[in-house]
């Protein structure tokens, strides 16, 4: 039930109880006739309200129906727009996942995560301003996942316990202390704890493992991206059968 509908029921209700009040009282002081014409005055002016506000209504209804009937080809246009954007970058995220077991030096690693956390940020203040015109959960996907966490920029945690300026196991006591309010789901924890307990049984944390780290995480990164694709058709398909 909508604001409008709520007030409307609570109207009638207050109404109601009003005449019944109104019949109590006159039965009770032997005012029949006149209880009845007053209520009678009071419901006339009820039910022709009531019919001026279903039309109000009806216009309304019809008003905001074509509106939205008019914004379907907008939206389609722009979901067509974003989900080209987003081969694009799903191009460029591949070809920087190659080209991983061609970089050696943690340094230019380091680089080139700077860079592609830049590049995906970018491109999501620009795709933000393609989702405006089309709903409010593409607009809060596509702000989440490149503007606020693209899981690229974690990655340098996995450099940084390469180059051992970070302890697995100090992070693994730190991760069981923020366990209460740090994690989405207990499997999240569950995770987080394996992989930090699997680095740490290492002989030898060697560029070959940071290379397939990458590799993995990156491949992550990917998937969301197509998750997000395939939210846009989803929607896309929705207007379009919407239009027909």
């Amino acid at each position: 039930m909508n604001n409008r509908d709520k007030t409307f029921s609570e109207s009638i209700i207050a109404i109601s109880g009003i005449c019944i009040m109104i019949l109590v009282i006159t039965v009770l002081t032997n005012k029949v006739d006149i209880g009845v014409g007053f209520i009678g005055s009071i419901l006339g002016g009820l039910i022709g309200g009531f019919f001026t506000l279903m039309g109000v209504r009806r216009t309304i209804d019809l008003q905001e129906s074509e509106k939205t009937f008019n914004e379907l080809p907008n939206k389609i246009l722009t979901l067509e727009e974003i989900m080209e954007h987003l081969t694009e970058i799903e191009d460029k995220v591949y070809e920087w996942r190659r080209n991983i077991y061609h970089i050696k030096s943690p340094s230019k690693l380091r680089s080139d995560l700077t860079n592609m956390n830049e590049y995906l940020i970018s491109k999501g203040m620009e795709l933000r301003k393609f989702a405006v015109h089309v709903n409010g959960e593409i607009f809060r996907e596509i702000s989440e996942f490149f503007i606020h966490e693209n899981g690229v920029s974690s990655l340098g945690y996995y450099i940084s316990i390469y180059e051992g300026d970070r302890s697995v196991l100090d992070d693994l006591v730190d991760i069981t202390k923020r366990k209460s309010y740090y994690f989405n789901t207990p499997e999240d924890y569950r995770n987080e704890v394996k992989e930090l307990v699997e680095i740490a049984l290492l002989d030898e944390i060697t560029v070959e493992w940071l290379q397939d780290k990458m590799h993995e995480k990156i491949g992550g990164i990917i998937s969301k991206i197509e998750d997000i694709d395939e939210l846009l058709y989803i929607h896309q398909m929705r207007y379009q059968e919407q239009l027909r």
